[in-house]
């Protein structure tokens, strides 16, 4: 069902708006000994999305145990993660579209910073981090005209339609 959601995604961002797509995976095992898995949706112009691969192999690379002794740098799928990953390990994901990315696994999840990801694409974007937070509160009325448009802009790519 990912994959379809993803690939759904992908072809909206895409034929609506011209941008590239990227996933961003997370999963950590023991942050305040509770799981968390989160995978956010990040559209891009095609300029920065091609960017992307190399801010990224760069900042795996210069790791430096801050969060990961494991300097292996692997390659995932463009299916997400979970089934390249043994069971109970953390990780980071970034796939660019459905082509794949770069998968580490995290060895300690305590010094792994949640907003790792959202401060790459930041330089990437030449943006500083924190305009990178969530937004200032909206009023419900702004956030329910958010989620209309997205549905709408949504409903022809929405496979969950075939199965009515």
């Amino acid at each position: 069902e990912m994959e379809k959601y993803r690939a759904a995604l992908v072809a909206m961002w895409f034929r609506k708006k011209k941008f590239e797509v990227v996933f961003m995976e997370t999963f950590l095992e023991s942050r305040m000994h509770k799981r968390h898995y989160q995978v956010e949706c990040i559209p891009l112009s095609r300029e920065d999305a091609r960017q992307v691969p190399g801010y990224f192999k760069q900042e795996f690379a210069s790791i430096k145990n801050e969060w990961s002794d494991n300097k292996q740098l692997r390659e995932s799928t463009g299916a997400g993660a979970r089934d390249l990953v043994p069971p109970n390990f953390s990780f980071f994901n970034i796939e660019f579209g459905l082509a794949g990315g770069f998968l580490h696994i995290i060895d300690d999840d305590r010094e792994f910073d949640p907003g790792f990801g959202k401060k790459v694409l930041a330089g990437v974007l030449d943006l500083t981090p924190p305009r990178m937070r969530r937004h200032a509160k909206q009023s419900e009325r702004d956030e329910q005209e958010q989620i209309r448009r997205f549905r709408a802009d949504f409903s022809e790519f929405d496979w969950t339609n075939e199965l009515e």
